[in-house]
């Protein structure tokens, strides 16, 4: 998988952790995709697809696939870059509920990012 698919898996597991799929929200992956026009090499709506298909029980799984294939190929700067992107995303709707907050745990166990250091920042803690 490549980069930019991965990160979009990964706003989209984001939109709809709370299983709410927010308008606001796929503006924000709107605006992602529009971001790195030209680098895209895949089909949205398919990827979107396949992920609303997916047991329950596998989602998890295919979130860590797409965060791992993110940081093996994603520099540094690239990385706060699309974490700047998924908490427009879960903050779209205008809050943070627990689940958007598991699935930043599990970025910050894979990425082994400083997560509360990063919430910190922008204020949300």
């Amino acid at each position: 998988m490549d980069k930019f698919k991965a990160a979009f898996e990964i706003l989209y597991f984001l939109s709809f952790a709370d299983e709410n799929v927010d308008e606001r929200e796929l503006s924000v992956i709107t605006k992602f995709l529009d971001t790195n026009y030209g680098a895209i090499d895949f089909d949205s709506s398919e990827i979107i697809n396949n992920i609303n298909s997916l047991p329950l029980e596998r989602r998890t799984d295919e979130f860590k696939s797409a965060l791992e294939a993110f940081n093996n190929s994603a520099g540094t700067e690239e990385k706060i870059i699309l974490l700047e992107f998924a908490f427009d995303v879960v903050f779209a709707d205008g809050e943070l509920q627990d689940s958007e907050l598991g699935m930043f745990e599990i970025i910050d166990e894979i990425w082994g990012i400083d997560l509360k250091s990063f919430l910190e920042r922008r204020g949300l803690i």
